[in-house]
């Protein structure tokens, strides 16, 4: 039945979508007067990316699965000017066209799982985007400077790409919806850079490498009231003012603090604020806990769950060298060692 159901579908869209399997085949050559709308591409082996196209003007979405293309030709590129989707997702591409900055009508861009190091320029000329993924990505080293001028960006997915240093013009884009990881190295783009992205949204994780721990109350956590979970990555992080300085909006759902080093992991905002939180992660080398809430562990009138964290159900230790389990977890509730 279903693939009967395939069949039927592609019959009523022959005209609008065309899915062409490229095994073992060179060079890529569509029907004779083609007009698709949607153009897939299956299976292309390691190569230059060489398609024959009778007109670019009525493809609306391309997209690459389970292909190897290495190289994507610049005058196809410029058939493509009334593009709006372009995947070029896991493909082994190095260099991307200076020709894609001219795809005016953009506005989904995936390069995610490619070997960049780094992107065109021209790239921010694409001002009608609107997502941009570069995920899984651990070359990525840099994006270019103008991306501040890509105003209609709502969502830009760079996680698993912990080389990439993000511009400084990335603080402009206040309508950003999505910015699910930032990498902090100390030059470059700021935790302070952070503080007019109240939009964000879902995920973040804050990936702090840097030698001086700058700005961080200036990030205004505690505004980015539609953020869900937020890990934050404190390489070496000694100070427990820079952990009291990340506090989170109370509408997070999810927490993990990681590889953190201070003397006490238990910041003033954590006992006064988290009551939706769901899931804690502490993935450090000490707790050190000062609050005699989290002491009495055990305690039904003061425990983790009842006090601080009415909806917490699953709390993760890791790591901790210098801590010893706990006994009296409440019933229902998660604790992982």
């Amino acid at each position: 039945m279903l693939d009967i159901v395939h069949d039927f579908l592609q019959f009523l869209t022959k005209n609008e979508c065309f899915m062409l399997d490229a095994q073992g085949k060179n060079r890529i050559e569509l029907p004779v007067g083609n007009k698709f709308r949607y153009l897939t591409v299956t299976d292309a082996l390691k190569g230059p990316f060489l398609v024959s196209l009778d007109t670019g003007e009525s493809l609306r979405t391309l997209a690459t699965f389970n292909c190897e293309i290495v190289t994507l030709n610049p005058e196809f590129v410029l058939q493509l000017n009334r593009l709006r989707t372009l995947n070029l997702r896991n493909n082994r591409m190095e260099q991307l066209p200076d020709e894609v900055g001219g795809l005016m009508h953009l506005r989904y861009l995936d390069l995610s799982g490619n070997k960049w190091k780094k992107l065109p320029d021209s790239l921010c000329n694409l001002i009608n985007m609107e997502t941009l993924r570069l995920e899984e990505r651990e070359v990525l080293e840099e994006l270019p400077e103008g991306m501040g001028k890509l105003t209609n960006l709502r969502h830009l997915h760079v996680k698993k790409s912990d080389a990439l240093k993000l511009p400084k013009s990335i603080a402009k884009l206040t309508s950003l919806q999505t910015l699910d990881q930032v990498n902090i190295f100390g030059d470059g783009f700021h935790l302070s850079d952070l503080r007019n992205m109240d939009q964000l949204q879902g995920k973040l994780l804050i990936n702090w490498k840097g030698p001086v721990f700058d700005g961080a109350k200036k990030a205004n956590l505690v505004n980015k009231k539609h953020l869900v979970s937020l890990t934050l990555r404190l390489w070496g992080g000694e100070s427990d003012e820079m952990l009291n300085a990340l506090q989170p909006n109370p509408n997070l759902e999810s927490l993990q603090i990681q590889r953190y080093s201070g003397n006490t992991l238990c910041p003033n905002w954590m006992s006064m604020s988290l009551n939706n939180l769901r899931y804690l992660a502490l993935k450090v080398k000490k707790l050190g806990f000062e609050y005699s809430q989290l002491d009495s562990f055990s305690s039904s009138s003061s425990s983790l769950e009842l006090t601080l964290f009415p909806y917490l159900k699953t709390l993760v230790l890791k790591g901790l060298l210098e801590c010893e389990e706990r006994e009296g977890i409440p019933a229902g509730f998660e604790c992982m060692y």
